[in-house]
């Protein structure tokens, strides 16, 4: 399925989400990052 877009055209197979990040996804990836760095598991 050829979805078009402002910088194109292109082929999408799958759902495509599109919007803006806020801030708390971006704390709760940080954490996830962290989290994996010392190794703690949940």
């Amino acid at each position: 399925m050829n979805k078009k877009f402002p910088a194109g055209e292109y082929g999408v197979p799958v759902a495509l989400i599109i919007g803006k990040r806020k801030e708390s996804t971006d704390k709760k990836t940080s954490l996830n990052e962290a989290l994996r760095e010392f190794n703690v598991e949940g």
